[in-house]
């Protein structure tokens, strides 16, 4: 499947449900399903979905956006920390450093807001959908991005 490229708008990579894997897409190729990736200290992670749910992919590891798992970021302006919980256990945490770009307009602009953060940090992203989408059906989802 072609997935759009989350830190580069317009650009597509080829991504593999099955292992996780990601390469260049082909030349031409167009994007067919929802979804997108991000490469994070080396891993390539995908937002996708099916009937069910969101889901997050890390190589053959996946995670629903569903309450019974808890999505949250901690951390301060540079060092963020990225944690998936299921009944009160972490399964999943990452550390990672913001991108630089994203630290000095942080810093350094008064206008710099929650949708920016969401576009710089693919894991404010998630979690912001997690938080807005955990408890709806599917179908509400589907429907809000036709008529979009």
């Amino acid at each position: 499947m072609f997935l759009h490229d989350y830190f580069h708008p317009g650009g597509l990579k080829e991504f593999d449900p099955v292992t996780g894997s990601v390469k260049r897409a082909p030349p031409g190729a167009m994007q067919d399903e929802f979804g997108c990736v991000w490469k994070q200290a080396g891993k390539w992670y995908a937002l996708l979905s099916d009937d069910e749910s969101l889901i997050l992919q890390r190589g053959s590891e996946t995670w629903r956006l569903r309450p019974e798992n808890e999505f949250r970021l901690s951390g301060g302006v540079i060092r963020k920390r990225f944690t998936i919980t299921r009944d009160g256990r972490v399964v999943f945490s990452l550390t990672y450093r913001l991108r630089l770009h994203a630290v000095f307009l942080a810093i350094l602009d008064v206008a710099y807001d929650a949708m920016a953060q969401e576009a710089d940090d693919f894991f404010v992203h998630v979690v912001s959908l997690w938080e807005g989408w955990k408890d709806q059906p599917m179908s509400a989802f589907t429907a809000r991005r036709k008529g979009s």
